[in-house]
């Protein structure tokens, strides 16, 4: 569930004392976006707020939209008991916890369920979905940070004259999909951007890193026919891109494993060691820039045509997901009809026509 968010974490402290237990303690929770828990300046949201004039804006760019109150919904206030021993204190997007703890692995739990959890289940009933920012906090009279233990960072360098460069090999590269040429490359690429734009606009690297696992997946099995079903003519293709076997083995086939066994395209409940967790994150870290290299073997040898990726000849349906397409179109249909049919009730559901 967690496999690829579960980095061990440390309690970061600026001093060294023995905590005795029983002991007071706070959890810090600070959650974002934070305008969907109020702002005294301003407000931007993805819902309405009652009795306020709502100012809806949409970005016919990308098909976004989201909506400002004014006056601007005011950080969120509230004080309860929850679970009959710990006081829980909002203010606007800081939630803290506090009370008395009994020992040390009851108070990780606690710190791994507000952490991990809260998020999801306050996504279902809250009306955006939120995120942890920072988790801190104090046990005893310690302060502490809730704080990844290590984090493998791979920096690129780059001068200003190679990006210009880079930009205008870009265009060449674009050359290759002239008269609907190559479209596996086309689809492979799209797969990969797809992954990348997972890893920049998470909350962390890790946090879609199953996702971004799942379309590197993709990315490399539209390249090569079959490949999609058989790893064997994966590795074929990439030892005539010149790679080694080791190469292979240890780069693009561990992906796939982790693809169809570990939670990535399959539910996934069990837990793996940190000891483990440690080698994963640590290939994982690499992903990325092995497949910027596979795509420039790719595509420098389609440039000069000493390589090529087998045409796809046809871009329609075969026969069997026709059947199941026509099957969900029924689906679709019996939806949009039984939502025209029922009344909605206690929401306000807004419908804007852009023309």
């Amino acid at each position: 569930m967690f496999t690829y968010q579960s980095q061990e974490r440390i309690l970061k402290t600026k001093v060294k004392a023995k905590i005795k237990f029983p002991s007071k303690f706070e959890i810090k929770l600070e959650l974002g976006p934070k305008e969907i828990f109020g702002n005294k300046n301003s407000s931007k949201q993805n819902f309405f707020i009652n009795g306020k004039r709502n100012i809806s804006h949409y970005n016919a760019n990308n098909g976004r939209h989201y909506f400002i109150s004014k006056p601007p919904l005011q950080p969120l206030q509230d004080r309860f008991i929850w679970d009959t021993d710990y006081d829980v204190k909002i203010s606007g997007n800081i939630f803290i916890i506090s009370g008395t703890i009994g020992d040390w692995n009851y108070f990780i739990n606690l710190l791994e369920i507000f952490h991990y959890i809260f998020p999801t289940i306050l996504n279902v009933n809250y009306p955006e979905t939120p995120f942890v920012i920072r988790t801190s906090g104090s046990i005893g009279n310690i302060d502490f940070g809730w704080e990844l233990m290590q984090q493998t960072l791979l920096w690129l360098k780059e001068s200003e004259e190679n990006l210009k460069t880079e930009i205008q090999k870009s265009f060449l590269d674009l050359l290759i999909f002239d008269n609907g040429l190559n479209r596996r490359v086309g689809a492979g690429l799209k797969y990969y951007y797809n992954a990348c734009r997972l890893i920049d606009s998470g909350n962390g690297p890790n946090e879609f890193m199953a996702e971004v696992i799942l379309n590197l997946a993709k990315s490399i099995s539209v390249l090569f026919p079959g490949g999609d079903g058989s790893r064997d003519i994966i590795r074929h293709h990439l030892t005539q891109l010149d790679y080694t076997e080791d190469e292979i083995e240890t780069k693009f086939i561990p992906l796939l494993l982790l693809r169809n066994h570990f939670d990535v395209g399959h539910a996934f409940l069990s837990l793996i060691s940190q000891e483990d967790l440690k080698l994963l994150y640590e290939y994982l870290k690499n992903i990325k820039e092995d497949f910027r290299e596979l795509f420039h073997r790719i595509i420098e040898r389609l440039i000069k045509k000493t390589y090529e990726i087998d045409q796809v000849e046809s871009l329609e349906l075969d026969n069997d997901k026709k059947r199941t397409w026509e099957n969900l179109k029924i689906s679709f249909k019996k939806r949009l009809k039984d939502s025209s049919q029922n009344s909605i009730k206690e929401i306000e559901k807004v419908v804007l026509v852009i023309k």
